[in-house]
């Protein structure tokens, strides 16, 4: 038997065998690696998706808030306090993007003003 070892057989044997144990510890690390970083990426994505949702959350409720401003003072004006109009004005509110409806509305109120003062004067 000691022959055998010293021709190489046994050496050979004993390499392949460290060899497939080094392989398996490597693949087994490899493994855990990839399940920790596959948590590591879900739970970002799960911040990241809550972050989101706060972000629109936040929007809709600024959003929310100044359609309930626009129907107070919309409910104000149907019930005959015509001052309350003035609130429309995007600086008074403090969002520059509401301008093109209640401009146009305006606009359109002081077209048919004129139309009908001209009509009653002829």
């Amino acid at each position: 038997m000691l022959t055998r070892l010293l021709a190489g057989r046994g050496v050979s044997a004993g390499m392949v065998l460290l060899a497939a144990g080094v392989l398996s510890l490597v693949w087994y690390f490899t493994i855990i690696r990839i399940e920790n970083e596959k948590q590591l990426a879900i739970a970002g994505s799960i911040a990241d998706s809550r972050n989101v949702a706060a972000i629109v959350s936040a929007n809709l409720d600024e959003v929310l808030g100044k359609t309930l401003l626009y129907s107070r003072i919309g409910q104000s004006m149907l019930n005959g306090e015509q001052s309350s109009s003035a609130y429309f004005n995007p600086l008074f509110n403090g969002d520059s993007a509401t301008c093109a409806w209640p401009c146009s509305m305006r606009v359109v109120g002081w077209s048919i003003r004129r139309r009908a003062r001209r009509a009653s004067r002829s």
